[in-house]
């Protein structure tokens, strides 16, 4: 069972490791490996406390000779790390919570080395002693890895830690050296990179460390593209002619290879889509495709035109893509909301990936900007990108077309439309489930928050918000709320806690009403999410947290957490977190 339980972990599934972990202590009693993967996959679930009672169980039971109590040490060590990292960023310093957690990263690692000599927990405690202002400290243990050539690490990882304890030791040729290997050895998996990257901001404010070696780890740069679909045959004037097609396609890729674009993002219409994807595809590039609702719907409305068939070049494009997903299995209904929903997380998933690979992202429009479009189109969007203050590649279809023509509305108005027919809305939905009585729970919890937010179809504590940063806002503070409460002076057990899930979606008024009353599958499913969520948690699906990236505040951040089985289907999922 415990090699279950690493194989769970391995393959980013928390919730069936702990499931795993749990039943082995349970079956067979505590054993040491049990105890540490079980708290191993809650960390990754960011349950802090549930980490911490796990390791000081294990602690107290196991020798330090043992190899798993040098693993439960670096786990805290990781834990108290990331917290030092997150209370010390620009803008949410909080300098005695970072220095605590400094200190505590730093004898955790240090007396895993000390116990066992190993290179991982040794290259972690040399970076900490240097932020720590300990630099003969750090100097002393990247010699000693150095000498000892890494060598209990595999071969990507014995590189990267040779690369940073001469950048240590402000040997930077070596350093140099190793970490083109590391680029080398990494090759596409921008992840591995990226957690290459993670020390080196941090060293850099205590060295000074050139330039090009801080260059050398960069991650890829993300296209992120919009575009005009084709003119259907019965268009009263001409915007993207399928004529123009070729001309466009050399310019999208002109863009793609100035940008050194590796990663591209975007939905697959006819026209400005298919030709992006077709680009980002001949280079041998990695391509992610969203589409806004069920594939045989979308082609019908934006494949097939009057006059354009794109299928054959869409089942193509569909048929290569590094990954598809649709914004919503639900009909279209001839509602434009679900096309800006689809744009939110279009963007909103290129940043994701961007906060994960630590790269740059590069926009890119192919629109006709000197005529008002349609809400929820692709001006619409170009024109929020450039408000948003980004840098945007235009691909200009009326400067093709050779018209004459109007001054360009970008970026100073929005063409967004007044949409009077819009049955559904956007909405960014709050579950809350707990780890007892649910019932009892609730009825005490309801007591205790505002009830001036949309309500759900439903009993318990379910709430609609505009933003998700409304509902970010409203998790934390329900959460806040019930660790304040005694539930042992109601007859519920000490240590009730709360689940909550935030997914955002297309949902249904059941009234007109100020008080609306919502419905729908994405409901259900941030309910279904809510049940699996660990006591404590605020967990996020991938819709939630990519639109926090867009839109929300630095106040609140996402750690990724994996794919978890969610009412029979697959979904990634994120942990919430203040930054």
């Amino acid at each position: 069972m415990q090699d279950a339980a690493k194989q769970a972990i391995a393959n980013s599934d928390m919730h069936l490791a702990i499931d795993i972990a749990k039943t082995a202590i349970e079956r067979f009693g505590f054993h040491p490996t049990s105890q540490y993967y079980l708290a191993l996959a809650y960390a990754n679930c960011g349950s802090r406390q549930e980490v911490f009672t796990l390791v000081d169980k294990l602690m107290e039971k196991v020798s330090d000779k043992d190899e798993v109590y040098v693993d439960a040490l670096c786990l805290i060590g990781r834990l108290e790390k990331d917290k030092f990292f997150r209370r010390s960023e620009p803008g949410t310093r909080n300098q005695d919570a970072a220095d605590a957690a400094l200190v505590s990263a730093l004898e955790a690692y240090h007396d895993a080395y000390e116990i066992s000599g190993g290179s991982f927990p040794g290259i972690n405690a040399a970076t900490l002693f240097l932020l720590a202002d300990a630099k003969p400290n750090s100097r002393d243990i990247a010699v000693k890895l150095i000498t000892s050539n890494a060598a209990d690490q595999d071969e990507f990882w014995q590189i990267a830690t040779l690369a940073e304890a001469h950048l240590l030791l402000e040997e930077y040729d070596s350093a140099r050296h190793y970490y083109q290997q590391t680029v080398e050895l990494a090759g596409t998996n921008y992840g591995l990179l990226a957690s290459v990257k993670k020390h080196l901001p941090r060293i850099a404010e205590k060295l000074k460390i050139p330039n090009d070696i801080l260059n050398m780890l960069s991650g890829p740069t993300i296209g992120v593209f919009t575009g005009h679909m084709f003119d259907a045959s019965d268009r009263p004037t001409p915007r993207f002619p399928i004529a123009m097609r070729d001309q466009v396609a050399a310019e999208i890729g002109e863009i793609i290879d100035a940008s050194q674009i590796k990663i591209g993002y975007c939905s697959a219409a006819c026209g400005g889509d298919l030709i992006f994807c077709r680009e980002i595809l001949n280079r041998g590039l990695e391509l992610h495709v969203i589409l806004p609702f069920a594939d045989e719907e979308f082609r019908r409305t934006s494949v097939v035109l009057n006059g354009v068939d794109e299928s054959s070049e869409y089942w193509s494009i569909i048929n290569s893509a590094s990954s598809v997903s649709v914004a919503t299995d639900e009909s279209h209904l001839n509602n434009p909301c679900l096309y800006t929903h689809a744009a939110d997380l279009i963007e909103g998933y290129a940043q994701l990936q961007s906060q994960q690979c630590t790269g740059e992202i590069q926009y890119i429009a192919a629109i006709d900007p000197y005529t008002p479009g349609e809400s929820g189109g692709s001006l619409e969007r170009a024109v929020i990108w450039l408000e948003e203050g980004n840098d945007v590649q235009i691909v200009d279809l009326g400067k093709m077309r050779g018209d004459d023509h109007n001054q360009s509305i970008l970026p100073t108005q929005s063409t967004k439309k007044d949409n009077r027919q819009l049955d559904r809305e956007i909405k960014s939905i709050v579950e809350v489930s707990s780890n007892t009585h649910d019932d009892v729970v609730h009825r005490v919890m309801l007591g205790k928050v505002p009830e001036d937010t949309d309500y759900l179809q439903g009993e318990g504590i379910n709430r609609a918000f505009n933003s998700v940063k409304e509902a970010a806002d409203y998790a934390y503070h329900i959460r806040a709320l019930a660790q304040l409460i005694r539930w042992e002076d109601m007859d519920l057990p000490a240590d009730t806690q709360l689940q909550i899930a935030i997914h955002t979606g297309p949902i249904f008024p059941r009234s007109k009403s100020k008080d609306k009353d919502y419905f729908g599958t994405h409901v259900f499913y941030t309910r279904d999410l809510a049940e699996v969520t660990p006591p404590g948690c605020i967990y996020l699906t991938e819709p939630a947290a990519a639109l926090l990236e867009t839109h929300g505040p630095v106040e609140f951040s996402s750690d990724y957490l994996g794919v978890m089985d969610i009412n029979t289907k697959k979904r990634q999922i994120y942990r919430l977190h203040r930054a």
